[in-house]
């Protein structure tokens, strides 16, 4: 049979990300008509959703379905991952949620008409255990950002930002302050010219006379548009956001300097970038209200579910560790119990717990109290050790 021309050629991929948002099962989020190099694409968003034996099933990775024409499946899966993850950016700054890069899990053409067809596939590891903490995506909020960004005579800009902020997202947890704070200051520096070209058209004035009417000098406008427009007249926030990230990056503080401010600043920065995104990126008024309130106005906070167990090391003798080992520890195995969608669209989690002491044959463990941790800064006591 006949092989089709290249142009006619047309391929699936489908990749995922770990993230902390989800789709809820049954819902999607439809890129229709997406332009890549030389054509367009369709690009489908959904939460995998696992039966694992629960009341609910789990959902675990976000998946993007990317279909559309291509010469071959390599450029394919090159050009459409891309695509993907620019526009997952999108998805991100709607929930306030980390998403991480789109990575391959299978490519196929789907050309008609043909007796062979190209397939290409990687190997991964699915995500187990107990799954992140996890935002719902605000369909129809995300479908007017969409509708505002992807169009946008400033998308280009736009983009970067939105990149920069998508990387602080990643940089949320505990610890990692500084990074996210020197990624927000850049999404700052990147919208810069967005605000400054709408602010000229606003006026109706041209630079000289805007520099003029700001009673600035030259060299200052940029900064002055940073500080009246991007972060809203919040002189703190501006300058110490400023400072942090012109310290982290030529070394005249400090880490634990920068750090110090980082943790202090970092969200109200946030905040600023974000509604910043939303109204220079022209987003109706009403999806921006929405994502700007609870449970939106906050970046998802990542968390890793840890166990802690407070005891101790009981019977005769100074050689603690068994045998074969440097240290006495225990086997720990965390694992999904339960997982239930509760009508207020929250999630209820159980999870069981084992614990086994690697300990000198003479040692028993006595334990005192053990407590789960879902996020750096809330720990559950559990009354009964055996829970």
């Amino acid at each position: 049979m006949v092989q089709p021309t290249m142009s006619l050629r047309t391929f699936v991929v489908v990749a995922k990300a770990r993230a902390l948002v989800r789709i809820e099962r049954g819902e999607a989020v439809r890129v229709l008509d997406f332009p890549i190099e030389g054509s367009r694409i369709d690009i489908v968003y959904r939460t995998r959703f696992v039966d694992e034996g629960f009341e609910d099933p789990v959902g675990r990775e976000l998946w993007a379905e990317i279909s559309g024409p291509a010469d071959d499946i390599d450029t394919a899966v090159r050009q459409f991952t891309n695509a993907a993850n620019g526009v997952a950016g999108i998805l991100a700054v709607s929930a306030n949620g980390s998403i991480e890069d789109f990575d391959l899990e299978v490519a196929f053409e789907k050309t008609t008409g043909v007796s062979e067809r190209a397939f290409l596939a990687q190997a991964g590891t699915p995500e187990r255990g107990v799954p992140p903490n996890r935002r719902s995506l605000n369909i129809p909020c995300t479908v007017a950002l969409l509708e505002a960004f992807v169009p946008h005579a400033d998308a280009s800009r736009l983009n970067r930002a939105i990149g920069q902020y998508r990387i602080a997202l990643r940089n949320w947890a505990v610890g990692s302050e500084v990074l996210a704070l020197a990624h927000l200051y850049m999404a700052a520096e990147a919208l810069t010219p967005v605000a400054l070209r709408q602010e000229l058209e606003r006026s109706c004035l041209d630079k000289r006379g805007l520099i003029a009417e700001w009673g600035i000098e030259d060299r200052q406008l940029d900064a002055e548009v940073r500080r009246r427009i991007i972060f809203a007249g919040d002189d703190d926030a501006y300058m110490r956001s400023r400072r942090a990230s012109d310290g982290f990056e030529h070394g005249f503080m400090t880490f634990p300097e920068v750090h110090a401010i980082a943790v202090e600043m970092r969200e109200r920065t946030a905040a600023h970038i974000r509604a910043a995104l939303l109204g220079l990126g022209g987003v109706a008024a009403q999806s921006a209200s929405v994502l700007l309130k609870h449970p939106f106005e906050v970046p998802v906070t990542p968390n890793t579910t840890r166990a802690y167990l407070h005891g101790r090391i009981i019977g005769e003798g100074d050689e603690l560790a068994a045998t074969g080992h440097a240290y006495p520890f225990l086997d720990w195995d965390l694992e999904l119990g339960g997982w239930k969608r509760e009508a207020n669209g929250e999630h209820s989690v159980a999870i069981n717990m084992n614990a086994a002491p690697r300990f000198a044959d003479h040692l028993v463990l006595g334990v005192d109290g053990v407590a789960l941790q879902r996020s750096r800064t809330d720990i559950e006591r559990l009354d009964d050790p055996d829970g």
